[in-house]
């Protein structure tokens, strides 16, 4: 039985094309072989007939003789590296991305694999500027002609951007989905302040994340270009290390935003809430950290009806302070100091909001913070609003075995359910850890015991505790 033949270079042909042999091809030139014409009209060509693989043409006796790879339909082979796209980028739609790879793996493979990519526009969406391309331009033309309307992931380190590559992204903006700048410096706001020239349209845009190691900038209003941004759902700010004292972050007023990260040593806690409070019903994850002490403003409480997890580093829990949060499901508190009172935090926020019948966890932890009597009793009057909470962790994880966070007594005594106690505190509570100090040992062990058994105190049903731990 004969082999099938193709012709090198046509759609049936398993041999890589005899014009992309990657061995002779010059790295600055070899973009210019992807633009070959009469490709994209053979891809739809072929997708125009649902079911058809690159050796469908050849009899059966003789398709049975060829690798399953090249029978598979192209429509299954345009998801399979669509997937391989997928993989390269991180989860949350912003990462590392190396075009060449696909460019090289995917496209070059064969005549056949390389029509498939060249009609799959979402193979060519997400763009990564991370390192210095003596074809940046030809790599950047190329993404964008292939991909069509698709929408676009960027990924960028500012140092490596020229005012050439920026005249070609930047017209493209509408079609930003993701984007993300990311440097050890202030070199972040050149880019954004091109985004800021002529108002530019961010119709698509949904996440944007920009990080440095420090802000400088003192310019008010650098971030406004948000407010182009009507389908924004992710907003990541983080600068790490001391900034400027001069330096401004100020974010326009927010009104789709659902997920929220900060990390700002010197954030403003009265513009933050003017930025997040049109975004109160939609808004359900908040990351806040506040690394210096915070002044506060003579404000009410904005409600965040959707809000469901919030997570506070540092003096980040003073943010607490500000909002209700009816539907709330976790709270963690980490790298609180010594100094710090998130448990007045705690109860400010659980005062101020009517019902906490969906809160389940509650986690302080990383830090040294002791929980001394006047923490132990606002901790406890916070707790009786709290019916539904089934995890409880208050053991601070230090590596110093010579600084822990220490507990009151009162504390062991309050989270004991008595069998005469008109109302049982925390009567959900399924998971408990607490600080370990040799001296408490007993009150740890008449706490355990108390929760050891379900029973009905007080007209309450109290759960028996799953996992409770002394830490130590």
């Amino acid at each position: 039985m004969s082999q099938p033949t193709g012709r090198k270079g046509d759609v049936n042909s398993d041999e890589p094309a005899g014009s992309h042999d990657l061995t002779k091809a010059d790295p600055c030139t070899r973009f210019e072989s992807l633009d070959a014409p009469g490709e994209t009209v053979g891809m739809a060509q072929m997708i125009s007939r649902p079911g058809l693989s690159a050796c469908s043409a050849n009899p059966p006796s003789e398709t049975s003789l060829v690798p399953p790879v090249s029978r598979m339909p192209i429509e299954l082979l345009a998801e399979v590296f669509v997937h391989l796209h997928a993989l390269i980028w991180l989860p949350n739609g912003i990462g590392p991305h190396v075009s060449h790879d696909i460019e090289e793996t995917v496209a070059r493979v064969c005549t056949t694999w390389r029509v498939v990519a060249r009609g799959t526009p979402k193979l060519w969406s997400a763009i990564g500027i991370v390192s210095l391309y003596r074809h940046a331009n030809k790599y950047l033309s190329t993404c964008l002609q292939l991909s069509g309307d698709h929408s676009l992931s960027i990924m960028c380190l500012p140092k490596f951007l020229s005012p050439t590559i920026l005249a070609i992204l930047l017209p493209h903006s509408r079609r930003y989905e993701h984007l993300w700048i990311e440097h050890g410096s202030s070199a972040a706001e050149g880019w954004i302040y091109a985004l800021l020239n002529e108002q530019r349209d961010f119709a698509r845009l949904t996440t944007v994340g920009i990080g440095a190691d420090v802000w400088t900038t003192s310019t008010p209003g650098i971030f406004d270009f948000l407010a182009y941004a009507p389908q924004l759902k992710k907003l990541t700010v983080f600068f790490f290390r001391d900034c400027e004292s001069d330096a401004i972050l100020s974010i326009p007023p927010l009104s789709s935003l659902t997920e929220l990260d900060l990390t700002y040593k010197h954030a403003d806690l009265a513009a933050l809430l003017t930025t997040l409070s049109p975004s109160g019903p939609v808004l359900q994850e908040i990351y806040v950290d506040f690394s210096r002490e915070q002044t506060f403003p003579d404000t009410q409480p904005i409600i965040m009806s959707a809000l469901h997890t919030l997570t506070c580093y540092d003096t980040g829990h003073i943010f607490m302070r500000y909002i209700t949060a009816p539907n709330i499901r976790a709270i963690l508190l980490c790298a609180i100091d010594e100094h710090a009172s998130p448990c007045l935090s705690l109860l400010t926020f659980a005062s101020s909001t009517a019902s906490l019948q969906h809160l389940q966890s509650i986690e302080i932890r990383d830090g040294i913070y002791n929980f001394d009597e006047e923490a132990s009793r606002m901790l406890l009057r916070s707790f009786e609003r709290m019916d539904a909470l089934r995890n409880l962790d208050l053991g601070s994880e230090i590596f110093s075995m010579s600084i822990k966070s220490s507990i009151s007594k009162e504390l062991y005594v309050g989270l004991t359910i008595r069998d005469d106690a008109a109302v049982a505190l925390l009567p959900a509570l399924e998971s408990l850890v607490l600080p370990y100090w040799p001296d408490q040992t007993a009150e740890w062990n008449a706490l355990v015991r108390s929760r050891a058994v379900s029973r009905v105190v007080g007209g309450q049903t109290v759960v028996a505790l799953d996992a409770s731990e002394h830490r130590e």
